[in-house]
């Protein structure tokens, strides 16, 4: 049995004004609209430290999810001003989180 003729060859499209790759999904942008609604109607950036405070391993999941599964990166790219740059990145979210910490305290 001869095999069959294919009109594209593999993984091209016959639609080629068709959803550029890379296009959010329509559900997607719809749900995280709704949840960034509601997590600005429960107090936003408060209602998360809370949160973190009362369930630390459910917080941390959250934010296990929101990080990327996979980054590709070739340690010998970063140049020491990137790693500075990072760490002074890091240290400014941490000073952050910790004056609203002490802010919601007071």
């Amino acid at each position: 049995m001869a095999q069959k003729a294919h009109l594209f060859k593999k993984g091209e499209s016959g639609n080629l004004a068709g959803k550029p790759k890379g296009t959010p999904n329509k559900a997607t942008v719809q749900l995280r609209t709704m949840v960034s609604k509601a997590l600005n109607k429960a107090g936003g950036v408060n209602y998360l430290v809370a949160q973190a405070e009362a369930n630390p391993s459910a917080f941390m999941a959250l934010v296990a999810k929101t990080m990327p599964q996979k980054v590709d990166l070739d340690v010998r790219m970063i140049s020491s001003d990137m790693i500075n740059l990072m760490q002074e990145r890091r240290d400014a979210i941490a000073q952050t989180i910790e004056h609203q910490i002490t802010k919601d305290d007071d």
